[in-house]
């Protein structure tokens, strides 16, 4: 296993949040095949920079690219670069001690934050911005991070949505984590909760059945007065952060659903109106980063059951071969239908590496690079 950074885990150790314990455990299933015999982990090694895919092509049988997509997608719109208005990967990845965003510096001294996104980041960031210090000292993150969020002044949290309520990403059990909450309180406007007949028909659907438990959970926040208030709000898009250096406010678009149900979009209007903040962080979903020179189909790397296309012996799972969509627990079934094309391969085709152990050491030697491995 090679991996960019010196620790293993990934997204599980940078990209969860802290409050999510069930599913960080699952690092503990990792750990367990890594004590496995003819397990080597390769800590601090940069493949496509270090070492590209055919110096490994040229020491291993089969090469698995499980690299994600490491990228924050863009909002695209005029002072999105001011100081203050964030994406949702710097933020995660400084309160999770990402050692690319552990410098971030965050000014948490404003009354008011803008969460851009309806899918569970946001919700993660909107919990961890409303914890209380004492929640926060329960939780296994660094005390850096953990400063600065008890230190903060926040008051309320908006979070925003393009589309409409049956359209949420949210999953139920993440919006049920709100009420958790000690010191915060979550507020659905009842006109934000309407539905057009479209999306009323969609809501009916037997595939939709998650998006409905989704939107029950919605329909259930009594908006209880707390110390902070997160607020929802949907068919709403940015188009500009206002400000001159930092931060002072984003200018919402109202949007309507227009379409077939099940094949509906978000579509702008003429009303726009400014809500003043200080802080905003976008989550709207990730892009691959680099796909090494590999064809690419949309936001994955094109394949054919898992083989890479127009490579030999070289596969793909994950967001790599997906893109970036659904669940953690997702990713092994995907593997699972990547497995049986490796398998099958290795049975056709002759070794083409002699199974020296050190040559990939040697090799990072030669280049200077010094990596973080288990014996």
């Amino acid at each position: 296993m090679f991996e960019r950074l010196s620790a293993p885990h990934g997204l599980l150790r940078y990209g969860v949040a802290p409050d999510q314990k069930k599913i960080k455990r699952i690092a503990d299933r990792f750990d367990r095949i890594a004590l496995e015999y003819g397990f080597r982990f390769w800590g601090n090694v940069h493949v496509g920079r270090d070492i590209t895919v055919e110096e490994l092509q040229e020491r291993y049988d089969a090469i698995v690219l499980a690299v994600g997509a490491s990228v924050d997608r863009q909002m695209g719109i005029p002072g999105e670069g001011l100081s203050g208005c964030y994406s949702s990967m710097e933020f995660v990845g400084w309160y999770n001690g990402h050692p690319d965003f552990k410098q971030q510096s965050f000014d948490l001294n404003c009354e008011r934050a803008v969460i851009v996104g309806n899918g569970n980041v946001a919700l993660d960031v909107a919990r961890m911005l409303a914890r209380s210090e004492q929640e926060l000292h329960s939780l296994d993150m660094p005390d850096y991070a953990r400063e600065l969020l008890s230190a903060s002044k926040l008051k309320e949290i908006v979070i925003v949505g393009r589309r409409g309520p049956a359209q949420i990403s949210f999953t139920a059990q993440e919006l049920n984590m709100l009420k958790t909450l000690e010191r915060a309180s979550v507020f659905v406007g009842d006109s934000e909760l309407v539905l057009n007949d479209e999306s009323q028909f969609e809501m009916a659907s037997h595939e939709n059945r998650h998006r409905k438990r989704a939107y029950e959970v919605l329909q259930s926040f009594d908006g209880e007065k707390k110390d902070v208030g997160i607020r929802m709000t949907f068919l709403q898009s940015p188009v500009e952060v206002l400000g001159d250096h930092c931060v002072k406010g984003v200018c919402l678009c109202h949007n309507v659903m227009k379409g077939p149900a099940d094949d509906q979009r978000a579509a702008p209007t003429e009303d726009v109106h400014d809500l003043s903040c200080g802080l905003v962080i976008s989550c709207i979903g990730y892009a691959m980063d680099d796909t090494f020179g590999l064809p690419k189909f949309g936001d994955h790397i094109a394949h054919e059951e898992g083989r890479v296309q127009g490579t030999d012996r070289v596969y793909v799972t994950g967001w790599a071969k997906t893109g970036p969509q659904g669940l953690i627990g997702g990713t092994k079934a995907d593997a699972m239908q990547t497995l049986p094309a490796i398998l099958a391969d290795l049975q056709m085709l002759k070794p083409r590496a002699s199974l020296d152990r050190e040559a990939v050491m040697q090799l990072l030697k030669q280049k200077g690079i010094q990596p973080v491995t288990s014996l």
